[in-house]
């Protein structure tokens, strides 16, 4: 049985389709309360092409709505370590976005972004990136830095910090279960193991005022 170890998570096809069916909803008791406050108005009688004009608007408004809400799936970032390979799933560009997205509604298999074989891979860095969402929450993620037997270097930063700290670890030492060198220079896994400390609050209060900076 092949091993698959997955850090992250995949994109949720039954959570985009309570998303549209919410939106859907939410838009048209809007769009019905609109149309009722307008249609008798006088502006509305005299100007009879005003409630044409406003439906197609609302309608192009929810096409677009439906169109965001569909390539956001492919916005998902996560990680999947296999037998030989480490590999980097997210998105690197718009038309990428929307080529992933389909693939993902129709259970196709996504190309990964960055993909390593483990032997090829000399040894693992772990740095920590701050990251911010839509709503300025802020936090931290880790950042896998490997070292090739080549002696290239490749940095996969990912922008999430809802990576759990057990598939991480888990996957941290199976890497290194694999003959990987690890250098660990923050001491970020005593922060992934903790019980008392959130990640995110391991770095801001041991991390960064210990003056330990990338």
């Amino acid at each position: 049985m092949n091993k698959e170890i997955l850090i992250g998570k995949k994109p949720n096809i039954w959570k985009l389709l309570i998303k549209i069916i919410i939106t859907t909803v939410t838009f048209y008791i809007f769009f019905i309360i609109n149309l009722t406050m307008l249609k008798d108005t006088k502006f509305a009688n005299e100007n009879p092409d005003f409630l044409i004009g406003m439906k197609w608007t609302f309608i192009v408004v929810y096409m677009i709505i439906l169109f965001v809400l569909f390539t956001g799936l492919s916005l998902k970032q996560y990680i999947i370590i296999y037998d030989s390979s480490f590999c980097f799933y997210g998105n690197d560009g718009f038309i990428s976005q929307i080529v992933d997205a389909f693939l993902i509604l129709f259970h196709k298999e996504r190309k990964s972004l960055i993909e390593i074989p483990i032997k090829e891979i000399k040894k693992m860095t772990l740095l920590y990136n701050n990251v911010e969402t839509f709503y300025y929450f802020k936090g931290h993620s880790i950042v896998y830095c490997m070292e090739l037997k080549d002696h290239s270097i490749v940095k996969i930063n990912p922008d999430s910090f809802d990576f759990s700290n057990e598939s991480i670890l888990k996957g941290i030492e199976y890497i290194k279960n694999q003959g990987v060198e690890l250098d660990d220079p923050y001491h970020l896994i005593q922060g992934l193991q903790s019980q008392d400390m959130k990640f995110g609050d391991y770095v801001d209060k041991v991390v960064i005022n210990n003056e330990h900076h990338l």
